[in-house]
């Protein structure tokens, strides 16, 4: 029978002491030692040393078992959402979801419903393979009519995948968000506001497209991306119902870059940011239904308050402009944007109309936060509390903010006296607006956000809509939203 290595050791012990003990008696009484006795101490020390060594190289071989296992086991993080991720780094996936409820109420009362809304209800994976293999997958639950005729259901946004070898020039392809301007490039879970400003509308239903980007930072403080895609819109493929339509299949060109001064100086509590997109492309009619141009609804997610009549039947040239800038200074923002829509066609006269929408907005971090802190590549990111709201005694109050913006739109290149197919201004419709918005913002925790907006929006001319004419609307707007 095998003896376990602490029996072993608790013997050869008890033995020493012994032999020891037994040696330790006064000098004129101990017996001169024999050769016979060194021999026995000699060998056992030499066992009791062998079973340390035996002990230590089996405590060895348990820890690189131990490290081995660990190293198959994956890890659990929340980090920009739900992260699981292989220790090796060969992959990791990446789970993210957002909820977004809204209440909105407008003056004057018998235009617009109150209402309770489900402003966006998303989920999505991301898988991330050997570092530079990356895709996304992103569904929407929240979509319907703004007018509440149809249910809501669930459609596609994102749907990518992207080579990363390259930081300064990643190359993403599927469907996917092109980068323009600024609010518009940023996420909708992280905008300044409820709702973006005026110029979103000119982007109609480009805010997603099917193509391929090639994006990244050549030099610190510089980002860009460029993008070629169908020029369909969210979840649409060329359009090819008949000859004209396959003909016109020409590729939207998108291109966004921006610089941030003080980066480029190694700066840390500041940001001074310039930038400028582009876009540019033909469309046509679809499926028999001709071209209309760009709408104008307002920032509280109200009134349609311009609309123009479809354009000629024929081929339009179609292009989008804006220039953007930011300054900021720790808890300080400033910024504004300018964007235009050009369409020009040729029939049934030669045409060249243009729409321009611009804002400017100021934000305060009440808390004493700093923008700087959040902004990265071009776009803002999330904010992050300095102490997160909690009932305990020694916990803080979030991070709150302060926000006014002013806007406008000019579309008044559109009137009702145009040649039919070249622009025409829809009865009971201004093609010109400006707004003014507040809005206070708590932010408990980094993933969740409490919004309330005011929003008083000036027509340049009175709007008829549900048989209901007026001169302006006013609107207050809560938003509850949670996402990781």
């Amino acid at each position: 029978m095998r003896i376990p290595h602490g029996r072993r050791l608790a013997g050869i012990a008890a033995c020493l002491l012994f032999a020891l003990g037994a040696g330790r008696v006064r000098a004129d009484e101990e017996p001169p030692p024999t050769e016979d006795t060194q021999g026995e101490v000699e060998k056992l020390k030499e066992e009791v040393q062998k079973l340390k060594d035996d002990l230590a190289a089996q405590k060895e071989s348990t820890d690189a078992v131990k490290q081995k296992q660990d190293a198959q086991n994956p890890t659990v993080r929340a980090y920009d959402g739900l992260l699981i991720e292989d220790p090796r780094g060969i992959w990791a996936v990446r789970f993210n979801g957002r909820v977004q409820g809204d209440f909105r109420t407008y003056s004057p009362n018998d235009i617009i419903a109150d209402t309770f809304s489900l402003r966006r209800a998303r989920m999505a994976v991301g898988l991330t393979a050997w570092k530079d293999y990356q895709m996304y997958v992103e569904g929407e639950f929240a979509t319907g009519t703004a007018t509440g005729t149809t249910t809501q259901s669930a459609s596609l946004t994102n749907a990518w995948l992207e080579l990363g070898w390259f930081q300064f020039a990643k190359i993403r392809m599927g469907q996917f968000k092109p980068l323009f301007g600024l609010e518009n490039s940023a996420p909708d879970v992280l905008t300044d506001f409820q709702e973006r400003g005026l110029p979103q509308n000119l982007i109609q239903n480009l805010n997603y497209d099917r193509g391929v980007m090639v994006h990244g930072s050549p030099f610190r403080g510089i980002y860009y991306g460029a993008t070629v895609s169908n020029g369909s819109g969210l979840n649409l493929e060329e359009s090819q119902g008949n000859r004209q339509e396959a003909e016109t299949d020409g590729k939207d060109i998108t291109v966004r870059a921006t610089a941030n001064a003080t980066e480029m100086l190694k700066g840390h509590d500041s940001i001074f940011h310039l930038g400028g997109s582009w876009k540019d492309g033909a469309v046509i009619s679809r499926g028999g239904t001709a071209f209309t141009p760009a709408t104008g609804r307002t920032e509280a997610f109200g009134m349609t308050f311009f609309a123009s009549a479809p354009l000629t039947n024929g081929q339009i040239d179609r292009r989008l402009t804006a220039a953007e800038a930011l300054a900021s200074i720790k808890q300080w923002k400033l910024q504004s944007e300018w964007w235009q829509a050009r369409y020009a066609g040729e029939a049934p006269v030669n045409y060249d109309r243009s729409i321009d929408s611009y804002y400017v907005s100021a934000g305060w971090l009440i808390t004493g936060e700093m923008y700087a802190d959040s902004y990265r590549n071009g776009v803002f990111g999330r904010i992050k509390p300095r102490n997160t709201f909690g009932l305990d005694t020694d916990a803080g109050w979030g991070a709150w903010e302060a926000m006014v913006r002013y806007s406008v739109f000019d579309a008044s290149e559109f009137t009702a006296t145009n040649p039919v197919g070249t622009g025409v201004l829809v009865a009971g419709s201004a093609n010109k607006a400006r707004a003014v918005t507040a809005q206070v913002k708590w932010m408990p925790n980094p993933v969740v956000r409490l919004l309330v907006d005011y929003i008083v929006t000036d027509f340049g001319a009175p709007v008829t809509q549900n048989t209901v004419t007026t001169s302006d609307e006013r609107a207050w707007t809560f938003r509850a939203q949670m996402d990781f």
